[in-house]
């Protein structure tokens, strides 16, 4: 027979288990405000970034928000939508 895993490591990888989502929109939002400031420092990671989440947001600039002349990774409505959803309510 196998070894049961500790409780208390099962209890740390369930938590880690929950918290993967909120970690996993916290870092789409933070490349989206990542991006600009690469953008403005000539960096070309922002190509990148941009790049990877225009695969979930339309990125128009008539409906995003600017950070100096760079627009943000993600329009006005991803990233309250990102955002709420990386303020977990407890």
């Amino acid at each position: 027979t196998q070894p049961r895993p500790s409780s208390q490591g099962t209890a740390v990888l369930a938590a880690l288990l929950k918290s993967l989502p909120v970690l996993l929109v916290w870092g789409i939002v933070l490349a989206a405000l990542a991006a600009p400031l690469l953008r403005m420092q000539g960096d070309p990671t922002s190509r990148e970034i941009y790049g990877l989440l225009g695969g979930i947001c339309h990125q128009l600039p008539t409906r995003s928000l600017f950070l100096g002349y760079a627009r943000l990774g993600l329009c006005a409505r991803c990233m309250a939508l990102y955002g709420g959803m990386a303020l977990p309510l407890r």
